[in-house]
C-alpha cells in the first residue's frame, strides 16, 4: 500500500484556503465585488478575486452600468455647466 504525500503546490493551495476560511470568520470578510469570492489581501488582484472579475467590473463602469449618483455640490462647478449648457446650439438653431 502507497502512502500519498501531497505535493508543495497541493499544500500552499490548502494552506490559502485555511486562511480563507479564517478570514470569513474573522469580523470583516473581503469578497470580490463582482462574484462574491472571498479573497486574500495580498491577492494581485485584490479586491478582485482574479483579473477576469476585474474586467467585467471595469466593463461595466465603461458601458455605464455603474454611475456615481451623488449630486454636484461645487459652485464654481455647476456655473460651468450652466455656461457650457447655454454655449452650445439647440437643435433648432442648427437646422
Amino acid at each position: 500500500m502507497a502512502l500519498f504525500w501531497p505535493s508543495d503546490s497541493t499544500l500552499q493551495g490548502f494552506a490559502e484556503r485555511v486562511i480563507i476560511v479564517l478570514m470569513a470568520r474573522a469580523k470583516k470578510t473581503l469578497r470580490c465585488p463582482t462574484c462574491r469570492t472571498l479573497v486574500l489581501e495580498r491577492n494581485e488582484d485584490f479586491p478582485f478575486c482574479s483579473d477576469r472579475c476585474r474586467r467585467i467590473d471595469l466593463g461595466k463602469w465603461a458601458s455605464g452600468d455603474y454611475k456615481v449618483s451623488a449630486p454636484i455640490q461645487d459652485p464654481d462647478l455647476l456655473e460651468e455647466l450652466a455656461r457650457s449648457g447655454r454655449d452650445k446650439p439647440s437643435d433648432d438653431e442648427v437646422n
